[in-house]
């Protein structure tokens, strides 16, 4: 009912005698869904939207992200929003919350339960001003935001603000640089003041690696240019190699002999990487990859900007294998750090 329940609030608000009749919207998170439910609704006197954690997909980012359930994030979300809904009691004709755990096990797949609740399925209805936040890494909301963002048809902005963790709520309704811009949106859109919001560049990104802001006039950035590299499993010259010595060792990656390498040069006729379970338990248990590939050590800085795809060609003789894959940033000294990851049932 957030589609219905959004318009019936804004037209509500509007019809005050303290409501000038220009409506905006603001929030994160479930709050954001409400604001793509209410456009999508398109209630008359709904004037702008404000999001930050704004994902668009129910199924694939929230309950079964890669086709695997969400059990860390959907759990203790189940939890938090039944606590909320109970408080303060019984009310009358209030309803009772939805058993989401149940519905989310009797849907495993996706379909009609998960696109009626998804924004993607029809952001072309929203024709009201966005404004849409969206903090790098975040692991429930931000491929989803980013996937639909361009998918709007209205004027827009897209901020990508730096990584903020388990408090991206409270930042953002605390960070005063934040608030200053979401202030200028209102007051273009509500009050009609000229704040050159709208003369600006349409899309602000943090630079994580540089901690400074760059600003582009589109997103997906029309200079983007794709870069492919290849996964090449361990040649047995590699593995000889790191057992051997050898007047010229084959090429490897610096962080372990027995890793493949991460090449921008295509497979050639080495056989391809392989594990076992259980024997792979003991690597698995100790937080190590069971198939890892690596770059050689870089000679200059590599700069990875908009969007990640992984094409892995793999075969299993399990009924099912959920493939984990995440690109790792590994230092000098061995440590690593995570800059994206992703899984898939298959």
């Amino acid at each position: 009912r957030g589609r219905s329940d959004g318009y019936d609030l804004v037209e509500w608000l509007a019809a005050q005698p303290w409501c000038t009749g220009n409506v905006g919207m603001i929030g994160d998170s479930y709050w954001s869904w409400s604001q793509y439910a209410a456009a999508i609704a398109q209630p008359p006197h709904l004037k702008c939207i404000c999001q930050q954690d704004a994902t668009t997909d129910f199924y694939r980012d929230v309950c079964f992200q890669g086709g695997i359930y969400h059990h860390q994030f959907v759990t203790g979300w189940i939890a938090y929003h039944t606590a909320m809904m109970v408080w303060p009691g019984p009310v009358e004709g209030k309803l009772p919350p939805m058993n989401l755990g149940y519905e989310a096990h009797l849907h495993p797949c996706d379909g009609p339960f998960y696109r009626e609740r998804s924004a993607w399925t029809q952001l072309d209805r929203i024709k009201v001003p966005v404004m849409s936040i969206a903090p790098q890494g975040g692991q429930t909301h931000f491929r989803g935001q980013l996937w639909g963002y361009p998918r709007i048809d209205a004027p827009k902005k897209l901020m990508v603000v730096p990584p903020t963790g388990f408090w991206s709520h409270v930042r953002y309704l605390t960070d005063r640089a934040l608030n200053r811009q979401m202030l200028r949106w209102f007051d273009h859109w509500l009050k009609g003041i000229d704040t050159g919001v709208m003369d600006e560049p349409e899309v602000a990104i943090f630079d994580s690696g540089t901690r400074r802001w760059r600003y582009e006039n589109e997103y997906p950035l029309k200079r983007a240019q794709w870069t492919k590299f290849y996964l090449r499993a361990p040649s047995a010259k590699a593995l000889s190699s790191a057992t051997e010595p050898s007047a010229e060792p084959a090429p490897r990656p610096a962080t372990h002999p027995f890793h493949g390498l991460l090449s921008d040069a295509a497979p050639g006729s080495e056989a391809p990487a392989t594990y076992r379970l259980p024997e792979s338990l003991e690597q698995l248990c100790a937080g190590r990859p069971v198939l890892a590939y690596a770059t050689a050590p870089l000679k200059k800085d590599l700069r990875i900007w908009g969007p990640l795809s992984l094409t892995l060609y793999a075969s299993s003789n399990q009924i099912d294998t959920a493939w984990y894959a995440k690109l790792m940033d590994v230092k000098p000294d061995g440590t690593a750090t995570m800059v994206s990851k992703g899984n898939l049932r298959a």
